[in-house]
């Protein structure tokens, strides 16, 4: 094990300093193979430059490799021990920020985790965010100063311009999963099924013409029959309903009960009606 991590210091050592490359912190957690590799289980390197991790991780970028079983994660993205639990940095498992408009330009994927203005400088450059892809479930939280202070802007979703007074503005993010569940569209709730109310229909003239009014079960005097006074000639009844037409207001005078449908009253009925009840035996 002490041979293993001195050759890994050497050729990190001997590697060619890049001051412009991102560097990355890797972690072996228990039960991760590629023969001596498998010693360093629960270790964790700092440090690390992009080059350095296909040769050392078999990684080309953020992520875990399936052939060693290293997870390495970009320096300053959180808890290199909780980043080997969670899914590889990339595609829907990461957030990607763009210096420029319409996701182009110097980018870096960004898993959860702070990142300071040093961070933002020797990636896309402070001052110099303008457009970000966010997957769904993923949150960002740009702040306008280093130290996560100055005005602050929330992103949930793909920016291909960033508004607000937010671009180029950006020195420090916070990157995190967004716990909320997403709003599930709401079932629509429909009326219950019922029969559509009925009533008996009155009708001006013969023959059910002219103006009419649905009446409902209740009682109905002069002015509230729907037609004008002594006009009332034709009805339609439903089964189950019956009308009671009377002579005069206020129920008065001579009265006569109907249990079906007429197309013309009878001389003696027909022009005469001043009031009316309606009855119904359905409930």
């Amino acid at each position: 094990m002490r041979k293993i991590l001195m050759t890994l210091a050497l050729a990190a050592f001997l590697w060619p300093a890049d001051a412009s490359a991102e560097t990355y912190v890797c972690t072996c957690p228990a039960g991760c193979g590629n023969g001596g590799v498998g010693a360093n289980a629960g270790k964790v390197m700092r440090g690390i430059k992009r080059k350095q991790l296909p040769r050392l991780f078999g990684l080309n970028g953020p992520g875990r490799s399936k052939r060693t079983g290293w997870t390495c994660v970009v320096a300053g993205g959180g808890n290199p021990r909780q980043a080997a639990r969670r899914p590889p940095a990339r595609g829907g498992n990461a957030v990607r920020l763009f210096a420029d408009g319409n996701y182009r330009g110097r980018s870096v994927a960004l898993g959860p985790g702070n990142y300071d203005i040093k961070h933002l400088s020797r990636t896309i450059g402070n001052d110099k965010l303008s457009s970000l892809r966010v997957p769904p479930g993923w949150k960002v939280v740009l702040f306008q100063h280093a130290g996560f202070r100055g005005r602050k802007y929330v992103v949930n979703g793909n920016v291909p311009m960033l508004g607000g007074g937010f671009n180029d503005q950006a020195s420090s993010a916070r990157v995190m999963r967004n716990n909320r569940r997403p709003n599930r569209p709401q079932p629509v709730r429909r009326p219950p099924n019922r029969r559509p109310r009925q009533g008996v229909t009155v009708y001006e003239h013969g023959n059910y013409k002219g103006r009419s009014k649905v009446l409902y079960p209740g009682r109905y005097d002069i002015n509230r029959m729907g037609i004008p006074n002594d006009s009332l000639s034709s009805f339609r009844v439903p089964v189950g309903f019956q009308i009671t037409i009377y002579q005069h207001g206020r129920f008065r005078g001579w009265s006569k009960p109907f249990n079906r449908s007429v197309n013309m009253l009878g001389r003696k009925w027909n022009d005469q009606t001043s009031a009316i009840v309606i009855r119904s035996n359905r409930r």
